[in-house]
């Protein structure tokens, strides 16, 4: 996990953008309070009892899925022959659907096994967090955010879930399109909302206002919900439809609306009008957030599968992940 002051890709105290892909595993021997590399690389398993019994429970899920493969195939109409060569039969499914639930289910059954941290990755993730926080707060970083990046399968969204256990109330966002194959899978309507090529800073503040004012009231339920409960919410389906709507109704108002600009008016002008309409946006931020009792330190935004956001609309040099890092200045 690597942010810097000048990093192209968003994360913050009230986002974290984990891109995905491919990158070379960091080393574990690094440790920095302000440009921090946090490695997802494991040690040598724990000899006891209790891992012997995990690794031999693991070892039956993993026949189980092979069978489990196996059937698929052979109601997809798939035999092998000797030569080890495909023979497809005439009917609906495919291999590919068969192989492809078989990766699901065994992502689902890796993502929810023993998390192992003997090099205390969530301690220095949380770190981390904090020092981006205050170098925002002393205004010497851009917008609040930092990246998280490191290969795939080496342990990211299973970091972000540890969180919750924490204290720490995450808004767990993964990005990953219908060709996602990995878990967990993100809100399809709310995917297609942060992705869409019609977004604007307006909207990102919108939505980003709106999800924070749903985690306020559910804070001020009595007793108070946990950060662990409030993560289980979001495996709801209305949960992101509610602050979607919110958010799209509050966009086409002031202060999040943009008016629009005369033909006429020069650069200068046109700058100008921009300054007020963020310098607006801001003091909206503060009016709502300062009238919340409850603290803001212990809330983060994390964006899996984030590098769609780097696209840009045809015609346009400014992706969505431009958009998004202007609407995040407007934080406190």
């Amino acid at each position: 996990s690597r942010w810097t002051r000048h990093c192209p890709i968003d994360s913050c105290p009230v986002l974290a953008l984990r891109g995905g892909g491919e990158a070379k595993p960091t080393p574990s021997n690094q440790d920095s309070s302000l440009s921090t590399e946090v490695s997802m690389n494991q040690t040598e398993p724990r000899q006891s009892d209790q891992e012997i019994l995990r690794v031999l429970n693991l070892e039956k899920e993993i026949a189980h899925l092979r069978e489990e493969n196996a059937r698929l195939k052979k109601l997809s109409g798939v035999e092998t022959e000797g030569d080890g060569n495909k023979k497809a039969k005439s009917t609906g499914a495919t291999a590919e659907t068969a192989e492809n639930h078989y990766l699901a289910y065994a992502t689902k059954l890796a993502f929810e096994s023993e998390y192992v941290d003997p090099n205390r990755v969530v301690d220095r993730f949380i770190a981390s967090v904090a020092a981006c926080r205050d170098e925002w707060r002393k205004q010497t970083l851009n917008a609040p955010y930092f990246a998280v990046v490191q290969a795939s399968m080496m342990g990211k969204s299973r970091l972000f879930f540890r969180l919750a256990e924490r204290q720490i109330f995450i808004f767990y966002i993964c990005l990953g399109g219908p060709e996602f194959n990995g878990y967990p899978k993100g809100d399809p309507a709310l995917v297609k909302a942060l992705t869409s090529q019609t977004c604007s800073e307006g909207f990102y503040a919108a939505f980003l206002l709106a999800a924070l004012e749903k985690l306020f009231e559910f804070r001020r339920t009595d007793p108070p919900g946990s950060s662990a409960d409030w993560i289980r919410q979001q495996q709801d389906t209305t949960f992101w439809t509610s602050i979607l709507e919110r958010a799209k109704n509050q966009s086409r108002q002031l202060p999040f609306l943009f008016p629009g600009l005369d033909k006429d008016e020069n650069e200068q002008q046109i700058n100008e009008r921009k300054n007020q309409y963020f310098t607006k946006l801001r003091n909206h931020f503060d009016h709502v957030l300062q009238a919340q009792a409850t603290s803001q330190d212990n809330v983060l935004f994390i964006f899996d599968e984030a590098r769609c956001l780097l696209q840009s609309a045809e015609g346009s040099q400014v992706s969505n992940f431009v958009i998004l890092r202007r609407a995040l200045q407007i934080f406190p």
